[in-house]
Parts: structure tokens; C-alpha cells; sequence
């Protein structure tokens, strides 16, 4: 898929949310009005993913009622989060989302690179509220790619989810991780669309994704968030590495895509990335040094790949 096709995706998906609407009012035109109010209470984005997203039902009240089939596969999914002077508004947020997830069988790693004691003091209060939060507190920080990999030491799950500090999951992110898994009779890796948030929470923009490309994928990293990958694709490949940090989850992607394809695309999104300032959700101005590192991810891909320039 080119970036012709990518946009063409992009089209389709907001024309389907439009037919959905049409769809719906065409059966019952007396919902117009309702569709009015939701529109300016909620704003064009909360609109747009009403519809755009199949698990949702706007203005059906008896949705909650339905009963959904049993899932087979109903595995531990561990949520990697590494730690390091996090603003502590932020980290609580991040941490409660976690605590607000449909599914019920995770367990949240976090591994704490020496920070303050107010962000050391939140921990420590999530872990003696629910035994599913393990914290592992570190002497030093050890970067990105460090603290990540320190968690993943705590890791008991088949699945390994990755949620950064400061952002949020949408409270059915793993019921629909799980319920994809079970779909594609468990893929090595599942990944969804995204939306940006402000520091206060507040909805920025929307990133949906293509299918999963091998090819998109040499050109832009769009897989990030949210994700769910088998354990022992990290066995396989190797944890993070610390040269890499800024774009330490681009060369994990790369590598693991070398030897999988098994990779699903969940047209949903799920995860709030925060854009605030040090955040490269923000701008890549407040991160320049990763898109250095990206381009030695790239190089050394290319390299293994035995692709010429």
C-alpha cells in the first residue's frame, strides 16, 4: 500500500462512518435530533468514531444488555510501562485506565528508573490497591530502553502490551485485543489506530492506520500504539536496545517483522497518545534526537535485509 492507497484507506473509513449514520437514520429518522445534540456535545471527533467504530452502537440503550460468546482464548496480557519522572498527574491517568479495562486478565509491569518520590509514592500506593500492578524500582534510570526491559522481567503473560507513562488506553482496548486474537486464532502481533490528547486529556487529532505492509512499515513507523505482541517474539528477536532509544520501538518492529507477518490490524482506536511537552505526540521538535535513532533503525534493517540504496 502506497501513500495513495494510505489516504484512499483513510476516505473509505469516514465514508463508512457517514453510510453507518445513514444507515441508522434511514431505520429510525426520529434519532436526527439526538444525532444534532451528540454532535455539538461531543464535537466532530467523538461523532466520528461513534460510527466509524463497528463495536459501538450510538443510541442503542439495550447494547449493554446483549450477550456477547464466550472467547475461547482468554490469556494474561501484560502491560509494559517504563518509569521516569513522569508528571505525576499524568502517570496516575495512565495507570487508571489500565485499572478501568473491560478485560480483567492483565497484569501491569512497571519498572521505575529512580524518580522523585512523589512519582515513587503513586506507585507504591497502585501496587498495594491491586497485586495485578508489580513495580520494580531501580537504583538509576536506565532510559527508554532500559526500564522497558526491566519490566518486561516481570512479564507472566503470553501477550505483552506497551502503554507509555503518559497516555491513556481506551477502557475496551484489551477486550478488542483479545477479541482479534481470537479472530485470527492468535497472530504474533495486533495493532490499533490512535487518537492524540492535550495534557488536560482533551482530543487532538486521530491517526487511523493501513493493514499491516511490510513496505509502509520501511517508511514510517505506524505501528506504535496500541499493541499487543506475543512474548516470545521478544525472545526470539531481543528486548529493546539502548542505542536505539527514541526509536527503540521502530527497531523492535523492524526486527520482529523480519521473521513474522502474522500481523493484524484493528481498525479501532484505542490508545490516547499525550502530547505534551518532551513528548514527540507533541512535535518531533521535542525529540530530535529520535529521529536519528529511526534512521539507524532503518539502516540496520537494511543492511540485514540486503537492500541497496
Amino acid at each position: 500500500m502506497n501513500r495513495k492507497e494510505y489516504l484512499i484507506d483513510k476516505k473509505n473509513k469516514i465514508k463508512l462512518a457517514l453510510l453507518r449514520l445513514l444507515k441508522i437514520l434511514k431505520r429510525e429518522p426520529n434519532l436526527f435530533g439526538k444525532v444534532v445534540l451528540g454532535l455539538i456535545k461531543n464535537g466532530p471527533y467523538k461523532f466520528f468514531q461513534s460510527f466509524y467504530d463497528s463495536s459501538l452502537e450510538p443510541f442503542d440503550e439495550t447494547a449493554k444488555c446483549k450477550k456477547v460468546k464466550p472467547l475461547e482464548y482468554q490469556g494474561k496480557i501484560s502491560i509494559i510501562t517504563p518509569v521516569w519522572d513522569t508528571p505525576e498527574y499524568v502517570l496516575k491517568k495512565a495507570i487508571q485506565s489500565v485499572l478501568r479495562q473491560t478485560y480483567k486478565n492483565w497484569e501491569l509491569c512497571i519498572a521505575d528508573g529512580n524518580s522523585n518520590e512523589e512519582v515513587k509514592r503513586i506507585l507504591n500506593y497502585y501496587s498495594k490497591i491491586d497485586e495485578r500492578i508489580k513495580v520494580k524500582f531501580l537504583s538509576e534510570n536506565r532510559g527508554i530502553s532500559g526500564n522497558s526491559n526491566e519490566a518486561l522481567t516481570l512479564a507472566t503473560g503470553e501477550y505483552i502490551c506497551l502503554l507509555d507513562s503518559d497516555d491513556k488506553l481506551y477502557k475496551n482496548a484489551l477486550e478488542q485485543a483479545i477479541i482479534y486474537i481470537n479472530e485470527y486464532s492468535k497472530p504474533d502481533i495486533v495493532y490499533s489506530d490512535e487518537d492524540k490528547i492535550d495534557k488536560n486529556g482533551f482530543f487532538w487529532k486521530f491517526s487511523t492506520r493501513p493493514s499491516w505492509n511490510p513496505e509502509i512499515i520501511l517508511q514510517n513507523n505506524y505501528l506504535t500504539h496500541a499493541l499487543a505482541i506475543k512474548k516470545d517474539l521478544f525472545d526470539k528477536v531481543g528486548n529493546f536496545r539502548s542505542e536505539f532509544d527514541g526509536a527503540q520501538d521502530y527497531d523492535l518492529f523492524l526486527r520482529m517483522s523480519e521473521i513474522t507477518d502474522n500481523i493484524v490490524h484493528i481498525p479501532k482506536i484505542l490508545y490516547s497518545w499525550r502530547a505534551i511537552k518532551g513528548s514527540a505526540a507533541l512535535s518531533l521538535d521535542e525529540k530530535k534526537y529520535a529521529i536519528g535513532a529511526g534512521k539507524m533503525a532503518l539502516k540496520f534493517a537494511s543492511e540485514r535485509r540486503k537492500i541497496k540504496h
